[in-house]
């Protein structure tokens, strides 16, 4: 495995090496004697998944590479260079190799492997007149703005969305929504029983922030020396009016209704705002976890809705992910070993060819 970094990307690169193969290799005039595997990485070392990279083929063992021909028959075994040529997109600035064999007989030996950037006047490298070559892929570039994509559906017919979020510098992710509308435009609930999407984002709580209100979903607060509601960073929870919310300390427990109600004991304390934020609406992360919005939210008035458009208060409770990962581990073990055994049946079928071609073969 060879890793090459500080490469830039959109542009063509030539990875080169002599190879040797030992004089007695038995496996000549093969097609697929060895297979070159490209992994891209983004500049914070985590992998890229592009859907086609100019210069390479899907080998089948890896996302992107090429098969290399095997030494061509006779006493000399001669094995050509390996050669290849590839664009490497943007983002991606770096690239690990995989140089796998496994139908010779013989060790292999790939000598001194370089990485080299074709020259920019090459066509489609991605410096004419200081442009960039896109080569037709489909890369968005998120922003503050949101992005929608707009898909017709099929009644009784899944729809499957697949793509990857990479970033080029230090972020904390994106907020990805999911809205259901009629021919009209107009938002609808979603169609399809058992189907994990909301016509748009969450609900949120409310805290005060340096410059208005902001909206959280961690629940977990704080009480402060004086008695004011708090977030873990210090700021005030707001009620429904966006006033801060205070209690007494000395009353006792505090309880929170499913409707946001505050009480202590007896006494009503008063209500938790919550929040539903425009689908539309450009969020931007603020200190912890917390989001301002360009248009604020709407609190949340009628807690006795129900269906995708119900809303509640759980007091005690923390929200987590839909991913069992006991399940997860368990089904990619079920994978890995099945392609193990893919493999093994595979190796066994090659080793039974050799060994058939080796008793019917005619004698040298």
């Amino acid at each position: 495995m060879l890793t090459f970094d500080g490469l830039v990307p959109d542009r063509w690169f030539e990875l080169s090496a002599p190879m040797r193969a030992d004089p007695a290799e038995e496996a000549v005039d093969v097609g697929d004697f060895a297979a070159v595997g490209i992994e891209f990485r983004a500049p914070d070392g985590s992998g890229i998944d592009f859907g086609r990279v100019p210069g390479l083929q899907q080998t089948g063992m890896d996302a992107h590479g090429a098969w290399l021909a095997g030494p061509l028959g006779g006493s000399a075994r001669t094995l050509p260079d390996l050669r290849l040529c590839f664009h490497l997109p943007a983002p991606a600035c770096q690239v690990v190799v995989t140089i796998r064999s496994w139908r010779n007989s013989h060790v292999v030996h790939v000598d001194d492997p370089i990485l080299r950037q074709m020259p920019v006047d090459m066509p489609g490298s991605g410096a004419e007149a200081g442009t960039t070559a896109t080569l037709g892929r489909d890369r968005i570039v998120l922003g503050r703005e949101p992005t929608w994509f707009h898909y017709g559906l099929v009644p009784g017919r899944p729809i499957t969305l697949r793509g990857q979020l990479v970033r080029t510098e230090a972020s904390d992710g994106a907020f990805v929504a999911i809205a259901y509308r009629d021919r009209a435009g107009a938002l609808i609930a979603p169609p399809y029983p058992g189907v994990m999407a909301t016509p748009s984002l969450p609900a949120w709580l409310s805290v005060r922030g340096p410059s208005g209100p902001v909206y959280t979903r961690d629940g977990r607060m704080k009480l402060s020396a004086a008695g004011e509601l708090q977030d873990l960073e210090g700021r005030a929870v707001l009620d429904p009016g966006g006033s801060p919310l205070s209690v007494n300390p000395e009353n006792g427990p505090i309880f929170i209704g499913r409707d946001g109600m505050i009480s202590q004991g007896r006494d009503q304390i008063g209500a938790l705002g919550v929040f539903r934020l425009d689908p539309g609406a450009v969020l931007t992360r603020v200190n912890g976890a917390a989001v301002s919005s360009s248009t604020p939210g709407q609190a949340v008035l009628d807690f006795n809705q129900v269906g995708a458009t119900s809303v509640s208060v759980q007091q005690g409770f923390q929200e987590g992910a839909n991913v069992n990962p006991v399940m997860e581990m368990s089904r990619l073990i079920m994978i890995t070993r099945n392609f193990e055994s893919a493999a093994t049946a595979v190796a066994e079928t090659e080793s039974s060819m050799q060994n058939a071609i080796r008793t019917l073969g005619p004698a040298s």
